[in-house]
């Protein structure tokens, strides 16, 4: 016999009808979304074409920043000149050559007497060396008023190329020497026309066989005193001829 009490604890446990009453699903926890990862801050590239970059170094040396001081304003008058004058190749440059005369003289221009002559002396150098031409002398000359220069380096040209000089004939004459430079150390050579290097010059090449040299030297140096003489002879017939 089934009990009262036992039929009503089937009925909530069954639920009306006997049908047992379904336990609804519990919601699945949801599943935690991948943490973002964190993006990555990209270095920031500067502009170069907008933004200035100074890099400043404690190894630049005096010399350095002078070089770049000198350099920042373009070449000089000293080297605009000595390059201008590299470019005569003409004997009368103010016919053939108008725009590089200008150019030359107008650098010259800028330069003190001190500069002029180092100019000269320079391009004596590479004229000997057969680095530039012997109108460039000449023309540089004219404006410096240093014109014996150019016509005695003529004459030493000549006598090294006719008299067949190597260059160890001209130190031990007296018309080529060594010299270097106190500030960079180098070594260049300075040659050496005056009048009276040149005959002191030729004496020696004389003496040690180089007598084709040897005699154009002397052969120029004769000229030039006739001519000195002469000019000599003009200026003291104008005083006279002034005071009678």
């Amino acid at each position: 016999m089934v009990l009262k009490d036992d039929v009503q604890a089937l009925e909530e446990e069954l639920g009306e009808g006997g049908f047992r009453k379904e336990r609804r699903n519990r919601r699945p926890k949801e599943e935690k979304e991948p943490a973002k990862a964190k993006k990555k801050k990209s270095k920031r590239i500067p502009n170069i074409a907008t933004e200035a970059v100074e890099m400043k170094t404690d190894k630049e040396t005096p010399e350095a920043k002078r070089e770049a001081a000198r350099t920042s304003h373009g070449p000089s008058p000293f080297i605009l000149a000595l390059q201008a004058a590299r470019t005569i190749t003409s004997r009368n440059p103010r016919q053939d050559q108008p725009e590089e005369l200008t150019k030359l003289e107008e650098q010259l221009k800028k330069l003190e007497e001190g500069q002029v002559r180092k100019i000269v002396f320079r391009i004596q150098k590479e004229v000997l060396e057969e680095e530039t031409k012997i109108q460039a002398l000449f023309t540089v000359c004219r404006h410096a008023r240093m014109i014996g220069v150019a016509y005695n380096t003529s004459t030493l040209m000549r006598a090294i190329r006719e008299g067949d000089l190597l260059f160890q004939d001209l130190q031990d004459a007296g018309l080529a020497e060594l010299k270097k430079d106190e500030k960079t150390k180098n070594v260049y050579t300075f040659y050496h026309a005056g009048s009276e290097k040149l005959r002191a010059g030729a004496e020696f090449l004389r003496q040690h066989g180089k007598v084709a040299a040897a005699d154009i030297i002397a052969e120029h140096l004769r000229r030039s005193d006739r001519e000195r003489a002469k000019a000599v002879a003009m200026r003291s017939g104008s005083a006279k001829t002034g005071q009678s």
